[in-house]
C-alpha cells in the first residue's frame, strides 16, 4: 500500500478544518451547493501506508476520522474478492462461507463503522481511494452469523440499511 504522497506533504500539520472551506447548514449547507437532495452523504476515503482517512460530508456535517490500519487491509480486500469469484462456487464450503464474512466483517468494521452513526437513514456515496476501488463496499456485513447453512441472502450486508453509489471523486460528483 503506497502512501499518497502529495496528499501526506499537503497535511502535513496542517488542521483539518483548513483544508475545507464547509457552508453552515443554516447558509444552505455543503450539498444544497451542489444542488444534492439532504439523505445523501458523501464518504471519502485516502489510504496511507498506516491509516484511512475517513472524509464525512453531508448537507449538515463534515467530518473527518482517521482510522489506523495495517498491511493486511490491502490483502482482505483481495482475499474478499477471490472468495466471490464465482469460478470457486463448485468447491464453495462452509470454511469459505465463514472466512468471507469475517473479511467483510472486518473491512465493515475499519471502513464503515467509524461513520455508521452518521448514516441513517441517508443515501450513500462512496469515493474509494487506490485499492479500495477494488472492493464492493455492498458485499461487506455488519455482523458475524453463525449457521449450519450457507445462506447468504441472510447476512446483515451494508447495503440492506443504505442505498450504496459510487463517484470517482468529489469533483465529479459535484458536476453530475
Amino acid at each position: 500500500l503506497a502512501p499518497s504522497p502529495w496528499f501526506a506533504d499537503a497535511i502535513k500539520g496542517i488542521p483539518f478544518e483548513s483544508l475545507f472551506h464547509v457552508i453552515p447548514p443554516d447558509q444552505g449547507g455543503l450539498f444544497e451547493t451542489f444542488g444534492r437532495p439532504s439523505n445523501e452523504i458523501i464518504i471519502e476515503y485516502t489510504l496511507s501506508e498506516e491509516f484511512v482517512y475517513i472524509f464525512l460530508i453531508s448537507s449538515r456535517k463534515f467530518e473527518v476520522k482517521k482510522v489506523t490500519i495495517d498491511k493486511t487491509l490491502v490483502q482482505d480486500i483481495f482475499n474478499l474478492r477471490d472468495n466471490l469469484d464465482f469460478r470457486h462456487v463448485p468447491e464453495y464450503n462452509y470454511q469459505d462461507f465463514m472466512e468471507y464474512q469475517i473479511t467483510a466483517f472486518k473491512l465493515y468494521s475499519k471502513l464503515i463503522q467509524p461513520v455508521a452513526s452518521s448514516l441513517e437513514e441517508k443515501k450513500v456515496i462512496i469515493i474509494p481511494d487506490e485499492e479500495l476501488n477494488y472492493l464492493s463496499f455492498e458485499s461487506l456485513v455488519k455482523d458475524i452469523i453463525l449457521s449450519d447453512t450457507i445462506v447468504f441472502r441472510n447476512l446483515p450486508y451494508f447495503i440492506k440499511t443504505n442505498p450504496i453509489s459510487y463517484a470517482p471523486s468529489a469533483t465529479i460528483f459535484a458536476m453530475i
